[in-house]
């Protein structure tokens, strides 16, 4: 289980989403999410979950399995580091990196 955000790591997201928003890539073509889960092609029941993504507004319209998006639709994943740090850094990454076109 991974453990509950802190409050720093919360504020940055926070902080994040706001511009993400302002920018407005939360219309047209895009939207900005939080926590979704992105489906892996590693294994049968493999994804990840960004702390905030930015994906096509029609996500929902790829929806796989256990309520994860296929990765195509994602265009940006985004992850504030906090106590588990290494997963952030290190694992993360490499299974964005196998899923695909979200970087």
């Amino acid at each position: 289980m991974t453990p509950r955000a802190d409050i720093p790591h919360a504020a940055s997201l926070t902080d994040v989403m706001m511009r993400l928003l302002t920018a407005n890539l939360h219309r047209g073509e895009t939207r900005v999410v939080q926590a979704i889960g992105i489906w892996l092609p590693t294994g049968e029941e493999d994804y990840a979950i960004p702390d905030l993504a930015i994906v096509d507004a029609d996500h929902q319209d790829h929806v796989v399995q256990y309520n994860c998006v296929e990765p195509a639709v994602c265009r940006l994943a985004l992850e504030v580091t906090s106590s588990n740090w290494r997963t952030d850094l290190y694992t993360k990454p490499d299974l964005y990196a196998v899923a695909g076109p979200c970087t």
